[in-house]
């Protein structure tokens, strides 16, 4: 069988969901999946994602590196990794992210394989030479969503824009199907400090690594207080922006309303959380 494999950063629930469903239709079409992590978890994402590779049914291996971090981001530098991917040449090579590490940006320098492609995923609109280098080193584009189609389209240009690929950026559903208990729930809102009775506030649930691409200041900052009333928001996440977060709800007196909510919530916990929003 031929080779596909990836290079991603860290297993997450739902990357693991997305590698069990593309190994799948790989194996119908002849190729065989493995997955090279760069590490088990970064120090902003939840320490129960190292579970979730205990779900993943195709090949894969946690790599030992260096965790640099820089501005609140994790940048993976595997040396082992790259002289591997260098030596073995898969016949497709899949960049999670082609620039968010120093693996990834070796690899596109180094590994020669077969046919390359890069997932992308634009949160931000910011040109640049050396991403648009880097990406005509591809030879498709997988975008989840439209956002990466329009960043491609203003920015890169006709070329790379005919070497994307719109790929669903899929959820496990059948997590939201299985029907959830009083008693979940019940815990779901003890959990999101919500001390009314259900349906006096309408609960708007906003789970966000908190980080600058998500946007959480410029909302607070800007957000009409009056249009708060009889809403309650729970900002779940962590990340560097906690402290900035938390001043300026107190600065702006969003208390009231706005909660973030401490430390994450644990995977399995989720759907119930959800249900509990409006």
């Amino acid at each position: 069988m031929q080779r596909f494999e990836i290079l991603h950063n860290i297993p997450a629930p739902y990357r693991v969901h997305l590698f069990n469903c593309l190994g799948e239709a790989l194996e119908r079409r002849g190729y065989r999946l493995h997955v090279h992590f760069f590490g088990a978890n970064n120090p902003d994402r939840p320490d129960s994602w190292k579970r979730s590779l205990d779900d993943a049914r195709f090949s894969h291996q946690v790599w030992d590196g260096y965790a640099i971090r820089v501005r609140g981001s994790t940048l993976w530098l595997n040396p082992r990794l790259v002289v591997h991917v260098m030596r073995s040449s898969p016949d497709i090579l899949l960049h999670g992210g082609i620039w968010d590490s120093f693996t990834s940006l070796l690899s596109v320098l180094l590994a020669r394989p077969r046919k390359r492609v890069s997932w992308l995923e634009f949160n931000v609109d910011i040109p640049g030479r050396v991403k648009r280098w880097l990406l005509q080193r591809s030879n498709r584009l997988l975008v989840p969503g439209s956002k990466g189609l329009h960043y491609l389209e203003r920015y890169m240009g006709d070329d790379l824009l005919r070497r994307a690929i719109v790929m669903p950026n899929i959820v496990d559903e059948t997590r939201f199907r299985t029907p959830v208990s009083q008693s979940e729930i019940l815990k779901a809102r003890e959990v999101l400090g919500l001390r009314g009775e259900p349906g006096r506030e309408i609960v708007l649930i906003w789970p966000a690594r908190l980080i600058g691409h998500k946007g959480i200041l410029e909302f607070l900052r800007h957000v009409d207080q009056e249009t708060l009333a009889g809403y309650a928001i729970r900002i779940i996440g962590e990340g560097p922006l906690r402290a900035e977060i938390v001043e300026e709800i107190a600065r702006r007196d969003l208390g009231a309303h706005v909660e973030l909510v401490g430390g994450y919530i644990d995977y399995a916990l989720m759907p119930a959380v959800y249900r509990a929003g409006d």
